[in-house]
């Protein structure tokens, strides 16, 4: 039998991190990597089990996206952008890897202080050539509100059903395109997925405060 104590332990919570929580989880990848460099696999569990109520999953993330200074975060250089395309095009034509199958942490290695996530990211977004850049043709847009409609505001399966078009692209277009719209295409449009003017101002605010 559990007790109270212990089943809180296990129950993850997913709100913001704090600041004691922060420290708990520095001290505990200290920890771990310290006594253990080899099972990396493993890591993870056994620093979550150090940080109470939350998971492998979220303190990898945590620790990735906001606490380890190995890591570059923010815009990325010409220099950063030369080396991740190098490393694709290496991948994909001498080692003949498909796009698909790209191993993104091996990527990364190549990319000092850039992790797999930020590579695939930036990669698929800005550098892939095979992105189409310019103006939306008509079809693309019929194909857009098609998305919108049917998957509501999930960006990757609305990008995934207008071909060499990124989730940026089709966010950045949907906020360009919904205001041109008749009334009351805008009233239905809105009462499926919402107003993309009203994200857009918050996220304004944001960068104002800043």
């Amino acid at each position: 039998s559990h007790s109270i104590h212990s089943l809180r332990d296990t129950t993850a919570v997913y709100n913001k991190w704090s600041p004691e929580e922060d420290e708990i989880l520095r001290n505990a990848v200290a920890r771990v990597t310290k006594n253990n460099t080899t099972d990396v696999a493993g890591k993870w569990v056994r620093i979550a089990q150090l940080v109470p109520h939350r998971t492998p999953i979220q303190c990898s993330a945590r620790w990735s996206g906001a606490l380890n200074k190995d890591i570059t975060r923010g815009k990325w250089t010409t220099d950063e952008d030369n080396l991740l395309i190098a490393a694709v095009e290496h991948e994909v034509t001498v080692l003949e890897t498909p796009c698909a199958d790209i191993n993104w942490q091996k990527i990364a290695m190549a990319v000092p202080g850039r992790t797999g996530v930020q590579c695939a990211a930036r990669y698929q977004e800005a550098l892939d050539p095979g992105i189409r850049k310019g103006k939306w043709l008509d079809e693309e847009d019929v194909l857009l509100k098609e998305g919108l409609m049917k998957y509501g505001k999930s960006w990757v399966k609305i990008a995934a059903g207008i071909p060499n078009r990124t989730q940026r692209q089709c966010r950045t277009r949907w906020l360009q395109i919904f205001p041109k719209m008749k009334e009351e295409d805008k009233i239905r449009m809105e009462a499926l997925c919402g107003s993309p003017i009203a994200v857009n101002e918050k996220v304004k605010k944001k960068k104002t405060r800043r």
